[in-house]
């Protein structure tokens, strides 16, 4: 299984004494269980997590129009798609 390392920058992150641990929470409701990831802080969490996020929904987009991936049921649930 691959490990997802997500960036996280901020100074709420970084000095609030239980953000960690209510992040981590909510991403075991967010993510799959099996979902190997790992939080570190970032340098430069502003710039450089707008363009990663830019990119992963354009691919994200692009592999939903060619039928490689599916709306989450997250997705659907929330947004009243079927």
């Amino acid at each position: 299984m691959k490990k997802i390392c997500i960036g996280i920058d901020g100074s709420l992150y970084r000095f609030h004494p239980r953000f960690n641990m209510v992040i981590q929470r909510h991403l075991k409701i967010l993510a799959p269980v099996l979902l190997n990831y790992e939080l570190r802080i970032s340098a430069d969490g502003s710039g450089i997590g707008a363009a990663i996020c830019a990119i992963t929904a354009n691919d994200a987009r692009k592999a939903l129009r060619k039928g490689k991936i599916q709306k989450s049921p997250f997705y659907q649930q929330h947004n009243n798609i079927s």
